[in-house]
């Protein structure tokens, strides 16, 4: 049971990572916007609630999906055994399907190919930076707080002493 307790609370936080990251690049888009002229102030300003609600709800699902992908890659591995670039993929892998399933929700099958290329390319790089973070920031939490110091605990795994 406290396998699970952890998995998902590693999970949930991941998501809330995840979400944190979205929201800010969509708020930065939003101001992009607003600097260039596609959107009036008044409703780039009517519109932030809603956006940062979507770009929130798309991260935290995002990052839960990373965190099952993340799993499933690295089972069998402690947490600083991982590497770098499988996770940079995986991450820019979720970001750039969240990207996908973003544009053809929203826009469908009609969107010019040189945006659905910039859309992705955000998406992968966004996911990709973010699953790179999160993996830094886990493992120097668990090597701060000494969690890795007396057992290895392995990504896919139960804990040692769940025996």
């Amino acid at each position: 049971m406290r396998t699970v307790l952890r998995r998902l609370r590693g999970a949930v936080g991941n998501g809330l990572v995840w979400a944190g990251a979205w929201v800010g690049v969509r708020w930065l888009t939003l101001g992009l916007e607003v600097l260039v002229g596609l959107r009036p102030f008044e409703a780039a300003l009517s519109a932030v609630l809603s956006l940062t609600a979507q770009a929130g709800a798309l991260g935290f699902a995002s990052g839960i999906s990373f965190s099952a992908i993340f799993g499933v890659i690295n089972r069998r591995r402690s947490l600083l055994e991982v590497g770098g670039v499988s996770t940079t993929l995986a991450g820019g892998g979720v970001g750039a399907a969240s990207a996908l399933v973003v544009l053809l929700l929203l826009v469908g099958v009609g969107v010019p190919p040189a945006v659905f290329a910039l859309n992705l390319g955000i998406g992968f790089g966004l996911g990709a930076s973010v699953a790179r973070g999160s993996l830094k920031l886990a493992q120097s939490e668990m090597l701060r707080s000494g969690e890795l110091s007396e057992d290895r605990r392995l990504v896919g795994d139960g804990d040692a002493d769940d025996a």
